[in-house]
């Protein structure tokens, strides 16, 4: 399994070392060049979501990286990313039936494992 971690602010290098000590190959995505390399998942590292935003649109990473995910492409969020998430997002949605969110997602370290 192949990781790609999107390098281009936060935290993205204690991702890699976490994955280092897990076995697991992975590399840094900073150019659209580097998605053009077959992976398996995708770590998105907490940051300043407005300045990542640019930077995705800029580097012309986010349609790419966006189309990649609603394909199915597996992705972990930072965990601030998640608490943001659950604050500020999940809260507008939660009732909205044409919208499916996932809480428990253990796959990846997200939520309870409730075995």
């Amino acid at each position: 399994m192949k990781i790609g971690i999107l390098a281009l602010q936060g935290a993205f290098i204690e991702h890699k070392y976490s994955l280092d000590a897990l076995g697991a190959e992975s590399f840094e995505i900073r150019q659209k060049k580097d998605i053009e390399k077959p992976f398996d998942g995708l770590i998105i590292p907490g940051g300043e979501s407005t300045v990542i935003g640019k930077l995705l649109h800029k580097l012309d990473l986010y349609e790419p990286i966006k189309n990649m995910i609603e394909n199915g492409m597996p992705v972990k969020p930072d965990e601030k990313v998640i608490k943001e998430f659950l604050n500020e997002v999940y809260p507008k949605y939660k009732n909205n039936k044409r919208v499916d969110i996932l809480l428990n997602n253990t796959d990846f370290g997200v939520g309870e494992n409730k075995e």
